[in-house]
């Protein structure tokens, strides 16, 4: 499957169906399912209050933790489309399946192929967030 690696917060958010946008430095034609990986970079304290401040405004009701190093979610690419800002592309992201315990990984710049066969249990987060699942 194709991974890509994003750094903190926004790797958990998109895991907790908080972002369904990102911006990438970089054009893809590919549309399918990746496999998100956390980066290791370590966030700032500005992401920090950033994170914070955006789970308490979603009304979390779970536990989050902030994984590094590891893939965290498989979503659908949807779209890839050109941003304003030069050189930037929104990508869409869709029907994110949260791995539920996060699989320590080494990440890579773009894409790269990973063996799905080690990632473990998903669940669906539309399905949590509209409280069908526990």
């Amino acid at each position: 499957m194709m991974a890509t690696s994003l750094y903190q917060p926004s790797a958990s958010f998109v895991a907790y169906g908080l972002e369904r946008f990102v911006i990438q430095n970089w054009w893809t034609d590919y549309r399918g399912p990746i496999l998100i990986h956390a980066a290791k970079t370590k966030m700032n304290k500005a992401d920090c209050a950033l994170a914070a401040k955006i789970f308490r405004s979603a009304d979390w009701r779970w536990k989050f933790a902030v994984p590094y190093g590891a893939f965290v979610c498989i979503v659908d690419l949807q779209f890839c489309l050109p941003a304003a800002a030069a050189g930037c592309f929104v990508w869409e992201l869709a029907n994110v399946r949260r791995i539920v315990d996060p699989v320590e990984a080494r990440g890579r710049p773009r894409f790269w192929d990973y063996d799905v066969v080690n990632i473990g249990e998903t669940v669906d987060v539309a399905q949590i967030n509209a409280g069908r699942v526990a």
